[in-house]
């Protein structure tokens, strides 16, 4: 092989050296590229190749994100999905807040859908957007009134070291489809939010999954799983594997955990526990926490996976289970149907 590249190599290098010596074949220079471009799709061709550079086509893998989220939204029949932004970069005596000058950096991202019934479409594309622009709804869009009286004592404190004038608002948030079908879709938001000031700073998971031919949405873990001890050891002992939940797991009691897993009043607006369904039928149980104890701050979220099977015990009565239980057998169906 090597000898027969080398040869015409040569046979090349031949023709183009006779062209540039002799003056009167100066019109032939124009030739060059096309000799050398014929060459090149002549002995490119796989069977002059040795076997070794023959690249063959790779599946993509979808990136994860840094954050541990990871998007593998799949290409259906019956609708698109079209991401969306809304965008707000500026310095705002914002209205709302009755006035308070904030200096504003919203970049939120959320999937739409198009392509399904219109009363469906609507309903979902409407819960979809509601959970990603939470912070920036009650920050900035509609704040009640404990916001209001926050960001007003902030923005009398003057300014902070390394923080800019005014009052900061800061929502930047990601979107990642976890699993979508024909009859679902499940989607997980990484929020990473500014109130105030640098020193209030926040990162919050929220997710929603909702059924396509309903428009039914389910956000909550209390709402699809009996949460008794046993659960909630299960999820502490895989929570403990992952590093980044150890301050959060060795200074929480433990007996906190059951009431932190149902989404317990006592428990609103420090933590909340939601859900999504992954690419491999598992499910994966999000515990958002704001927790500051002895000068030390805790703002984060922890993510436990389990496979269907593990959670077949703790299972309520909702539609969810029979719309999850569906997907997965269309999709076994699909996998399994010859091509």
């Amino acid at each position: 092989m090597k000898n027969t590249i080398a040869r015409r190599s040569l046979c090349l290098f031949l023709a183009i050296s006779l062209l540039m010596t002799f003056p009167a074949l100066s019109g032939c220079f124009a030739l060059v590229p096309v000799l050398v471009q014929e060459a090149h799709d002549r002995f490119s061709e796989p069977e002059y190749l040795p076997i070794d550079r023959i690249e063959l086509p790779k599946e993509e893998e979808p990136e994860e994100d840094d954050n541990g989220l990871r998007d593998d939204r799949r290409e259906v029949a019956s609708y698109q999905i079209v991401d969306e932004h809304f965008v707000k970069e500026c310095a705002e005596a914002v209205e709302a807040l009755d006035g308070v000058v904030c200096q504003l950096d919203l970049n939120v991202t959320y999937p739409q859908l198009h392509g399904l019934d219109e009363a469906v479409e609507q309903k979902a594309n409407e819960a979809i957007k509601h959970v990603a622009m939470r912070s920036v709804d009650r920050l900035y869009l509609n704040p009640n009134d404990v916001i209001k009286q926050f960001l007003k004592d902030e923005s009398e404190k003057g300014n902070r070291p390394f923080t800019p004038p005014g009052v900061i608002i800061w929502s930047l948030v990601d979107c990642y489809v976890t699993y979508n079908d024909e009859n679902m879709i499940s989607i997980a938001f990484n929020d990473h939010y500014y109130i105030g000031s640098f020193y209030g700073e926040f990162i919050d998971a929220r997710a929603i999954t909702i059924d396509l031919t309903t428009g039914e949405e389910y956000r909550w873990t209390e709402a699809i799983l009996e949460v008794d001890q046993s659960f909630v050891d299960k999820w502490l002992l895989r929570a403990w594997e992952v590093e980044d939940n150890t301050f959060f797991l060795k200074t929480q009691p433990r007996e906190d955990f059951w009431a932190i897993l149902t989404n317990d009043e006592n428990y609103t607006n420090r933590y909340f526990t939601t859900f999504f369904v992954d690419d491999t039928d598992d499910i994966c149980v999000l515990v958002t926490y704001h927790m500051g104890i002895d000068g030390k701050i805790a703002r984060g979220w922890a993510d436990v996976h389990f496979s269907v099977e593990e959670l077949e015990s703790y299972r309520t009565d909702s539609d969810f289970w029979q719309l999850l239980d569906r997907s997965i057998k269309e999709a076994k169906t699909n996998r399994s149907w010859p091509s």
